[in-house]
C-alpha cells in the first residue's frame, strides 16, 4: 500500500496530513502466519502545521510463534527522537487471514523520547503557542492491551510557554515528573 494520504486514517479531533506506505511479507498456511508489517509515514503532522513542523516515522510488526514484536522510530527535522519497542501476544493465521492482538495476555514495551519541546508538544498534547526547551522522557509500558499501565520519566529542561490566548507565561521552567500508572509525582519544578 503506498502514499496513503494520512487525512484519511486519521482521528477526526486530531486530523493528521502527510503519507504513509506499507509493506507486508507474509506466509504460512492454516493457523499459521509469519512475517513482518513495516508502516512509515512521511512528513507526518497535525492539519494546519507549518511545512516543517513533521516527523518522519517507521514502525516493523514482526509476527512469530504467537508473538508480536514491535519497534518503531520517529525522527523530526528540529531533532526530536523518538523509539519504541514491544511485543504482545497474537493469534496470526494464514486461512482463514487474520491477526488479532490478544487484549488480555500481558504486554511489555519502552518508549524513548528527546528532544525539543516544541516538537513533543505538536504531537503529544496539541499545544499551540510559543513553546521551547529540552524534553526528555523514558517510560516501561506493561499491563494488557485492554488495561495498558505505564510508569516512568518525562522532564523538561529551560522549559518556556507562552499562550496568549489563555494568557500563560511561563519561562526557564525545569520540571522532573515520575509516573506510575494515573499517579504523577512531580519531583522537582521552577
Amino acid at each position: 500500500i503506498d502514499k496513503v494520504p494520512l487525512g484519511l486514517i486519521s482521528a477526526q479531533d486530531r486530523p493528521l496530513e502527510g503519507r504513509a506506505d506499507v509493506v507486508a511479507k507474509l506466509e504460512g498456511s492454516g493457523d499459521r502466519l509469519t512475517g513482518t508489517i513495516t508502516a512509515t509515514a512521511r512528513q507526518l503532522r497535525p492539519r494546519g502545521a507549518k511545512p516543517d513542523e513533521y516527523v518522519d516515522a517507521t514502525v516493523e510488526l514482526v509476527l512469530a510463534n504467537g508473538l508480536a514484536r514491535v519497534n518503531g522510530t520517529a525522527t523530526s527535522p528540529d531533532g526530536l527522537r523518538a523509539t519504541l519497542t514491544g511485543s504482545a501476544r497474537v493469534t496470526a493465521t494464514a486461512s482463514p487471514f487474520g491477526i488479532v492482538l490478544n487484549r488480555t495476555e500481558p504486554i511489555e514495551g519502552q518508549l524513548t523520547a528527546s528532544g525539543p519541546a516544541a516538537a513533543a508538544a505538536r504531537f503529544v498534547t496539541g499545544i499551540r503557542g510559543t513553546v521551547g526547551g529540552t524534553v526528555r522522557a523514558d517510560v516501561k509500558l506493561s499491563g494488557t492491551l485492554s488495561k495498558p499501565t505505564a510508569q516512568g520519566t518525562v522532564e523538561l529542561a529551560n522549559g518556556r510557554l507562552v499562550d496568549e490566548k489563555l494568557g500563560l507565561r511561563f519561562e526557564n521552567a525545569t520540571v522532573r515528573a515520575v509516573f506510575v500508572d494515573e499517579l504523577v509525582t512531580v519531583e522537582r519544578a521552577s
